[in-house]
């Protein structure tokens, strides 16, 4: 006697086999080109973040050392670890730096600055740091063994000095000190305590007496734990003369306190 067939014993038919698997490509396409589109997007994100991380890097560099710097200087001078594996940075001639994606690299973004010092405006350092007024009087670059200082000459005929020690905060108000107009002083000079050393502070300090009347002023929110602070007191106390004028704190704009445009104006 013939069995009969059981229901659902057919299986599938062929086209249903292939309809799955039409199914199941497009599905596995729709998600490589998805997870794609999440891995380009977070390289280019890492591109411009490093393309961001080497401008200000470049400015630091300026802050530091007087100048900008190509990519084996920068790790020379420590103020990189290591050479970018996304970009290359070269500078030419005439101090313009250029950040341009490395070779392999799937970076496209590109970066240019830098230049030379004097006449026009120039951006410098952190914010407030473009100037708006001509700088070819300032120098930047070492002063006593202390890089990254920067110094006005506006009168050499003037009896007045002044020697600025400082960092970040010192640095802002600098630039807004020059930004208003510059000083009615023989000279005056920013020390950045970032590069400084107790011989250093007081080498900048007795040079600058030895110029005559001087004025020494001190940033106390640039020197945390005040240990350079307690070098530059030391060592202004140690040579008192009736020419040394004052050892002065200051705070940069726009908090309250003394800046440095007021310390100036008040030195007649």
């Amino acid at each position: 006697m013939q069995q009969e067939p059981k229901a659902g014993d057919d299986g599938f038919t062929l086209i249903e086999l292939l309809i799955v698997i039409v199914i199941l490509g497009v599905l596995s396409t729709v998600t490589v080109f998805a997870v794609r589109g999440i891995t380009d997007q977070g390289q280019q994100n890492s591109c411009a973040a490093e393309l961001t991380s080497l401008t200000k890097v470049e400015e630091q560099h300026y802050i530091l050392h007087g100048s900008y710097a190509a990519e084996a200087d920068l790790v020379s001078n420590e103020v990189v670890v290591a050479e970018s594996s996304m970009y290359d940075v070269t500078l030419a001639a005439d101090g313009t730096y250029t950040i341009a994606p490395a070779t392999g690299s799937a970076c496209t973004g590109t970066a240019t600055g830098g230049g030379a010092v004097g006449g026009a405006a120039t951006a410098v350092g952190p914010d407030r740091s473009v100037y708006t007024t001509p700088i070819s009087s300032s120098a930047f670059g070492s002063f006593h063994g202390n890089p990254g200082s920067l110094q006005v000459t506006p009168d050499p005929n003037e009896p007045a000095e002044v020697v600025v020690f400082g960092r970040a905060n010192g640095l802002l108000d600098w630039h807004d000190m020059l930004n208003g107009a510059q000083p009615g002083t023989q000279r005056v000079t920013f020390v950045n305590l970032n590069n400084a050393s107790a011989a250093s502070i007081a080498s900048a300090i007795d040079q600058a007496r030895n110029n005559g009347p001087t004025t020494v002023a001190y940033y106390p929110s640039d020197d945390p734990g005040g240990t350079d602070g307690a070098t530059i007191t030391q060592v202004w106390n140690n040579n008192p003369a009736p020419l040394h004028r004052s050892l002065v704190t200051l705070v940069a704009a726009p908090a309250s306190g003394m800046t440095l445009t007021q310390l100036l104006n008040s030195i007649g």
